[in-house]
């Protein structure tokens, strides 16, 4: 069989931040109204897809005036990352970004991929702040047997870098091993007599109050010679004081201290696409989750064994970018490019760049890449 090559820009279904869509499976589409494809299946399946995740954190710092590095709002001009407000004195429900999503529910909301009454398969953000700290996603996936059991990876499988290339070394920038950028100058340094050996707390020499430079979670580091040491992560910052409080007590005494901090964080999986892939094996009630191609979770449901294990797709709409029910706070934003609903529990992958199931397997499935001719 001969194949065309195509050269073009490949096109996908995007959700870009702050949307609210989805593309619904309508049940009334199905044939002679009886259970059709997916409807109604009752046997073993393996959902894959591959996608490209947005940001939903934001580029945020809450840093005050000329020291926040992001303005007022973050980003404003991308559809694969949201605005975050951080200036202070700015009042956040001014900001449609804020009203649409609040920065303090971002940081572990699920954006679910497909939504049916018994199965839903989703990324969930968890991260502790959006300061200097994109959106990281672990993978999960929901099974509503005679009960819901819940699988999900126990830590963030597409993540933020720490590292990153593109900036020249300089007196604010520094490099790691590999020539990567891995620490910047923090905005501030500790006063003379700022601090005393055994204490949590330091004096800052900043013009402003402490949260004008630091900020909660933020690892700050010393430097001698080539060698840059952790003394803990700032636990809180002063809004009238020049006083910030680290996680631990530090035993050297920083008086004077040049600070450094993490440079600041990419969201490198922007510009990259992942296979993800669910798994279901009624046959001893095996749950798996893939991502590209290898196995990050896997349990046995929990109704499996009971003497009972009626797991079934509801023959009901059905919604790949969101569940309606709960409107944007489950909304997906991001990129599908394909998506395949299939007959079967899938162990092995012939491709992880693009999907190739086999027909008579095949009981979904949507190819949402093609390419300008």
């Amino acid at each position: 069989m001969s194949s065309t090559l195509y050269i073009g820009e490949k096109n996908a279904l995007t959700f870009p931040v702050m949307c609210d869509g989805y593309l619904q499976i309508d049940y009334s589409d199905a044939v002679a109204e009886e259970p059709y494809g997916i409807f109604a299946h009752d046997r073993s399946f393996t959902v894959e897809a591959i996608i490209t995740p947005f940001d939903i954190n934001g580029y945020g710092f809450k840093l005050a005036g000329s020291n926040s590095p992001a303005g007022t709002v973050g980003v404003t001009d991308s559809i694969k990352t949201m605005p975050t407000v951080q200036a202070y004195n700015t009042t956040a429900s001014h900001y449609q970004s804020h009203t649409y999503r609040d920065e303090a529910n971002r940081i572990t909301d699920k954006m679910v991929l497909f939504h049916n009454d018994n199965l839903q398969l989703y990324l969930q953000n968890s991260t502790l702040t959006t300061q200097n700290q994109p959106a990281e996603y672990k993978i999960g996936m929901i099974v509503n047997a005679s009960t819901d059991d819940t699988l999900v990876t126990a830590n963030p499988v597409i993540k933020s870098s720490l590292r990153h290339v593109g900036e020249t070394a300089t007196s604010t920038v520094y490099h790691g091993e590999d020539s990567t950028v891995k620490y910047e100058a923090a905005s501030a340094n500790v006063a003379s007599s700022g601090h005393t050996s055994g204490q949590a707390t330091f004096t800052h020499d900043g013009a402003n109050h402490a949260d004008d430079h630091f900020f909660v979670g933020q690892e700050l580091f010393t430097l001698s010679g080539q060698v840059f040491t952790s003394i803990g992560k700032v636990e809180s910052v002063a809004s009238a004081t020049k006083v910030v409080t680290l996680d631990a007590v530090v035993n050297t005494d920083l008086d004077s201290e040049t600070l450094y901090t993490h440079a600041k964080r990419e969201a490198t999986y922007l510009l990259n696409s992942f296979h993800i892939a669910w798994a279901m094996d009624i046959t001893n009630g095996r749950m798996t989750i893939y991502l590209n191609g290898d196995v990050v979770a896997t349990k046995i449901h929990t109704d499996y064994g009971s003497g009972s294990f009626p797991f079934y797709i509801a023959a009901e709409d059905t919604y790949i970018g969101q569940d309606p029910s709960t409107g944007t706070s489950t909304q997906f934003m991001g990129q599908v490019h394909e998506f395949a609903f299939l007959d079967n529990y899938k162990t092995e992958f012939n491709s992880l760049f693009t999907l190739a199931p086999n027909y008579r397997d095949t009981l979904l499935y949507y190819r949402f890449e093609e390419i300008d001719e």
